[in-house]
């Protein structure tokens, strides 16, 4: 059945994201796990095992943050299912006031943070026999996830699938701050003129093995501005707003 698409401001842009603009409401209701489950290529309900699934973001997860929270809520869900989540950051940052850490300690999820190198983190997935990596897709520093990782996971784990989840499609936000700025803005953890972004993040999307998506929206703008991106390869997960997570 249709799920509403509440407001929420998860972008300080003064033109906002796509996702707290667009009005449209979503398809379907989506259960992030079993699209999880659906990735490692076994049926749910019909086999037994529960994939290993390794998140990888910056930093432990930011609970002031909504796109952390959505990651958060999701990850409460796989582990009340029986699955096994673990979590990656590429530091350590954690400021709190509470701290993402503990919450991952208190879900029982397993921390690796900060990834010290590449193999590090090659290492994490053999000895957590893990079958889905999920990369988050934000812009916050000056390699994103993705750039740092995708490719090595992908040419020395090709067994192990590969999922992009993003909260935005930020390249169009960068040239909607443009355009609203009247010229390219940098600072704030952009370097990038909204073109290479454009072509950075369109590729990420493109390798990876599946998109999570915030809306459907985002879902035709990325498709509609990449090639080769059928359908099946992405899913909307929105906020679960009635799940808390503190």
């Amino acid at each position: 059945r249709p799920v509403p698409s509440p407001p929420h401001a998860c972008c300080p842009a003064p033109v906002g994201c796509l996702a707290c603009r667009s009005p449209k409401l979503s398809e379907y209701e989506v259960d992030g796990p079993a699209a999880l489950h659906k990735v490692a290529g076994q049926r749910s309900g019909l086999v037994a095992l529960k994939p290993g699934v390794l998140f990888v973001h910056h930093h432990p997860p930011h609970l002031h943050l909504g796109s952390d929270r959505r990651l958060l809520a999701l990850l409460e869900q796989m582990v009340r299912g029986g699955y096994r989540p673990s979590f990656a950051g590429v530091d350590d940052y954690d400021p709190g006031p509470v701290r993402g850490r503990t919450r991952l300690s208190e879900l029982g999820v397993p921390l690796l943070a900060p990834i010290v190198t590449g193999e590090d983190l090659l290492d994490w997935v053999r000895h957590h026999d893990v079958a889905v990596v999920v990369l988050l897709l934000w812009f916050w520093k000056k390699a994103s996830v993705p750039a740092l990782y995708l490719r090595k996971l992908r040419t020395q784990l090709p067994h192990v699938k590969i999922v992009v989840m993003s909260d935005d499609v930020h390249f169009r936000r960068f040239m909607l701050r443009d355009e609203h700025e009247g010229g390219p803005v940098r600072g704030a953890g952009r370097e990038q003129s909204a073109d290479a972004l454009k072509e950075e993040e369109l590729r990420h999307y493109y390798h990876a093995d599946h998109v999570l998506a915030i809306s459907d929206f985002d879902i035709r703008e990325i498709r509609a501005a990449g090639k080769h991106m059928d359908a099946a390869r992405f899913t909307t997960l929105r906020h679960v707003h009635d799940e808390p997570v503190l």
